[in-house]
């Protein structure tokens, strides 16, 4: 599927109305991010909340950078709205940081995720054609520098690659819509 990917240069969309997504992978989220747990289906349902949300407010395109965790629930949500009527122009793209990110998946389920999440989507933009030191980094700036609004479930206080992407939002002035995954429940 990456043969067909666009890089970088070549993807053009609305900034106006693309939204991307950040967030914690699963190894940081409650419970591990067990698809099952009450928190992870809260967290789920929120994130569900504000695609939809956004999506109310024009946003039709939306930017997942496919990390095992809140990018792939975030993702996945993205498709199942595409298969409702009223979402029928919601747009789904993966940008995939290196092409051996599947590799990352740690569980069957994960990797059957995310290959259908590619099968599905709408354009898969490939941000480096080889893993190096700064290729996340690199990919949460071209989400940024395309979306004009971020959707992130992280902890406020962490030094992640999330918190990285919301701070490189702050300095685009493109708004955040947090969800706290310390909250209890989750807050925004």
């Amino acid at each position: 599927m990456l043969e067909t990917a666009l890089t970088p240069d070549d993807f053009h969309c609305d900034r106006k109305t693309t939204c991307c997504f950040t967030g914690h992978r699963k190894r940081s989220l409650p419970d591990s991010g067990d698809a099952f747990a009450v928190k992870i289906k809260a967290l789920k349902s929120h994130i569900g909340f504000l695609i939809k949300e956004a999506y109310d407010e024009g946003y039709h395109t939306f930017i997942t950078g496919m990390a095992d965790g809140v990018d792939l629930f975030a993702a996945a949500e993205v498709i199942s709205l595409s298969k409702e009527k009223s979402y029928e122009n919601i747009r789904l793209v993966c940008a995939v940081p290196y092409p051996g990110q599947f590799n990352e998946m740690k569980t069957p389920a994960d990797r059957y995720i995310y290959e259908l999440l590619l099968r599905e989507a709408y354009q898969i933009v490939l941000v480096s054609d080889a893993y190096h030191e700064g290729c996340y980094r690199q990919r949460n700036q071209f989400m940024i520098d395309h979306s004009s609004l971020l959707i992130a479930a992280a902890n406020r206080n962490s030094k992640s690659g999330s918190a990285q992407t919301i701070n490189m939002a702050k300095r685009q002035a493109v708004p955040v819509r947090l969800i706290d995954t310390t909250g209890e429940p989750y807050s925004l």
